[in-house]
């Protein structure tokens, strides 16, 4: 194998300076019974003698594409940033009920590496949520538990809003676990 690549070397103009090179050094050779590149003359079948172990390859769906990438952007922000947690205005629309579910998607990621043992995981939601308010990590064992800590949620109503958005907000937030509240803003707007 070592042979051939010096004389591929020594063939071509662009590597005659560096093959001239090393045959000027005395490099001890030593044989052996093994090669570490399959034999061109002979075919294998690489089913039955594999080079490697096979990996077996999962394809996200695009749905989960779209979940995963953000909430993972999501949760190296939260952690790098030194912050505790998101405030999101909760409308009921397709928006923000979107970006709370991500954020869920997040506490789900979050919570499965911690239980898997990830001790990095484990540190970062000890850093983000206070130690004082749960007193041992492992009393997020929920995602849930970790969005009412991680995820704040507001629903700014006013005369226009429906009553068919405030219960789509507060459906939503009760269903992934974030601390919910509600903020009648029309003094504000009249103001």
């Amino acid at each position: 194998d070592l042979s051939s690549g010096t004389n591929y070397r020594q063939s071509s103009a662009s590597f005659q300076g560096h093959g001239s090179a090393i045959i000027n050094h005395n490099y001890t050779f030593i044989d052996v019974d093994f090669t570490l590149s399959l034999d061109p003359m002979y075919k294998y079948d690489l089913q039955k003698f594999p080079i490697s172990s096979p990996i077996k390859i999962h394809i996200h769906t695009p749905e989960e594409e779209c979940a995963f990438g953000p909430a993972c952007w999501l949760w190296d922000y939260l952690r790098r940033s030194g912050a505790s947690g998101y405030l999101l205005p909760l409308s009921g629309g397709a928006d923000s009920s979107s970006v709370a579910s991500i954020v869920k998607v997040m506490c789900d990621m979050a919570i499965k590496e911690a239980l898997n043992g990830n001790e990095q995981v484990i540190s970062d939601i000890a850093n983000i949520v206070n130690r004082s308010n749960i007193g041992n990590i492992e009393n997020i064992s929920d995602s849930n538990i970790l969005c009412s800590y991680i995820l704040h949620t507001v629903y700014l109503g006013s005369e226009n809003s429906s009553n068919a958005t405030r219960r789509r907000s507060s459906d939503l937030a009760n269903a992934i676990g974030s601390y919910h509240s509600y903020l009648p803003i029309d003094t504000i707007i009249s103001a």
